[in-house]
């Protein structure tokens, strides 16, 4: 983090007050003697040589601040694409239980869906992500819930976000469950609906209670820890 120190100025003006003493002179003084014009001296022009030189130092300059700024703007693009980790086919969630509220969080590259990873730039590629969005609205082909628990989606939230080539999408779903002590169990479907998942690591905290979880193409289920 970087800390930025803020230094106030203080200007002090300072007021001079001039006095002149004004007094009538005994004898009038005689008048002052004017000088003759001098001839202005006309001012030396620098060799062709010389004014090429400077032109092409100013040219130069400038040519050295576009530069300078062309670096800028690659290292933030390069700051935007490199800001997070992006792995295809691995995803991490997050799966909280609070009293009877459930939430359940995905987080991964959109090519694990199989879709186009940049801003869609294309009617089609716009009606692709549009399909995707609409689909994963609905958890179904993403998580599933032991119906013992009594859990009902009150809501979900589709995201997606793009840094230059790379794009990824955030994925909520939230639950009121009837019965959370039931709660045992949480299925990954996105590894049967979509193949380009491998990995996904989980977090879950139960409560107070924390732990983690690597679901996998071969175990697809996560079995809800206990509370103690």
């Amino acid at each position: 983090m970087t800390s930025v120190t803020l230094m106030r100025g203080i200007g002090l003006a300072a007021l001079v007050m001039g006095l002149a003493a004004c007094g009538a002179p005994n004898e009038p003084e005689a008048p002052a003697e004017v000088a003759p014009p001098t001839q202005p001296e006309t001012p030396e022009t620098p060799a062709a040589g010389e004014a090429d030189h400077d032109m092409h130092d100013e040219d130069h300059d400038e040519h050295d601040g576009e530069e300078d700024d062309h670096h800028a703007h690659h290292e933030e693009d390069e700051d935007l694409a490199g800001g997070e980790a992006h792995e295809h086919g691995a995803a991490e969630a997050a799966l909280v239980l609070q009293g009877e509220t459930l939430t359940l969080s995905l987080d991964t590259p959109l090519d694990s869906f199989g879709v186009r990873e940049a801003a869609p730039e294309t009617a089609a590629q716009e009606a692709e992500h549009d399909t995707l969005a609409n689909t994963l609205a609905a958890p179904d082909t993403v998580f599933s819930v032991n119906p013992e628990a009594g859990c009902t989606l009150t809501s979900s939230d589709v995201a997606f976000r793009h840094h230059g080539d790379h794009g990824a999408a955030l994925l909520t779903y939230t639950y009121e469950c009837a019965s959370p002590e039931e709660l045992d169990r949480i299925g990954f479907e996105v590894f049967t609906a979509y193949p380009g998942f491998h990995t996904v690591d989980a977090v879950i905290l139960n409560g107070a209670q924390q732990s983690t979880g690597l679901i996998t193409e071969e175990v697809t289920e996560l079995a809800w820890p206990e509370s103690h």
